[in-house]
């Protein structure tokens, strides 16, 4: 974020830098700096034991679902290796409840980022278009400012010289 709002500010800076000099002006040194960024939290991940209670129940219920499907499939294929099937199949089925677990987590770990990184996101959009409009209207009140004091002594330089044109005539005309 830090990286953004910098490369925003250099950015701003050079094309302000471009206007004031296609203006015949000099560049602002007066231009409000960035304010301090505020740290950027950590996500809110929280431990969620009954959740893991909840997803061990279930993933339990699947994971002996998956075993008991298992040592019949293994019990009508080898008859004579019943006890080693049921012990394979039971292995199985705690390895499937481990994995539904696990992935469980996982994916609600990721929710839990998205969300947190689309906020991150919406705070960076929203400070550095508050941070562009505060530096251009900043920049815009100094340029205008230094337009007219332009304006002002080319006015006064024009109306000496015509005053000057002026007071020629009038000794060549007396």
């Amino acid at each position: 974020v830090a990286m953004v709002l910098d490369e925003v500010d250099e950015g701003v800076t050079e094309h302000l830098s471009d206007v004031a000099h296609g203006l015949g002006l000099p560049p602002d040194p007066s231009a409000p700096s960035w304010p301090s960024r505020a740290g950027i939290g950590r996500p809110p991940l929280k431990p969620r034991r009954l959740e893991t209670r909840l997803m061990t129940l279930l993933g339990a219920g699947f994971g002996l679902g998956v075993a008991l499907t298992l040592s019949r499939l293994f019990a009508d294929l080898a008859p004579g290796l019943t006890v080693v099937g049921a012990v394979v199949c039971a292995l199985v089925g705690v390895a499937v409840t481990v994995w539904l677990v696990n992935t469980r987590g996982l994916l609600h770990d990721r929710a839990v980022m998205d969300r947190w990184v689309g906020e991150v996101v919406a705070g960076l959009r929203a400070t550095a278009d508050q941070l562009v409009a505060t530096r251009v209207l900043a920049a815009e009140m100094a340029m205008t400012s230094a337009l007219n004091h332009q304006i002002e002594a080319h006015g006064a330089r024009t109306a000496e010289r015509v005053r000057a044109i002026d007071a020629e005539l009038r000794e060549h005309a007396d």
